[in-house]
Parts: structure tokens; C-alpha cells; sequence
């Protein structure tokens, strides 16, 4: 399966527009979401018990804020930040609809 960057541009857009429909634009979490457990990419192997590492969505947005700021050159872990902060989006919008 290959999704083109324009594509992936086009899904997201269209996600953020449906959330934006339905009354959110600003993007805030409860402390109780604001942290998230995540395999790092070095210890997925499927075979064991890998450590599970602990994520901060605000260390993730100040992070990605300075992106917009040109404060800070963006790498490809920027993408693994905005996607824990889609993921855990998607989650708590998930429990509040």
C-alpha cells in the first residue's frame, strides 16, 4: 500500500476540517491525557516484552510549535510527535462523542 504526501496533505486537511466542524479549533488535553505510553521504533521486534517508554503530548506541541516559529529545523521523529498528538485526539474525542 503507498499513499502519495499529497494525498496524506488531502486526508488530513479533510480530518481537521471535520473536526473543526464539529466545534473544536484549538487543540488543548486534560493532565490525565497529556502523557502516553509508546514502543520506540529501536525496541519493536514482536518476539519480546520491549520496554514501553513514556511521551509527553506538551513536550510534543512545544516541540512542534517551534517548527511554525522557524525556531527549529523540522527532522522526520517531528511526524512520530504530530502523530501522537493525532492519536490521542482521536482518543479522547473517541470517549467524549
Amino acid at each position: 500500500m503507498k499513499l502519495t504526501t499529497q494525498e496524506l496533505l488531502k486526508i488530513t486537511t479533510i480530518l481537521l476540517k471535520f473536526i473543526e466542524k464539529g466545534g473544536c479549533d484549538v487543540v488543548s488535553f486534560s493532565p490525565e491525557d497529556s502523557y502516553y505510553q509508546v514502543i520506540l521504533h529501536q525496541d519493536r521486534d514482536f518476539g519480546g516484552n520491549p520496554p514501553i517508554a513514556i511521551g509527553s503530548l506538551n513536550d510534543d506541541m512545544e516541540s512542534l510549535k517551534k517548527i511554525l516559529s522557524g525556531d527549529y529545523a523540522p527532522f522526520a521523529g517531528d511526524l512520530e510527535r504530530l502523530g501522537a498528538v493525532f492519536t490521542v485526539l482521536g482518543s479522547v474525542m473517541t470517549k467524549t462523542k
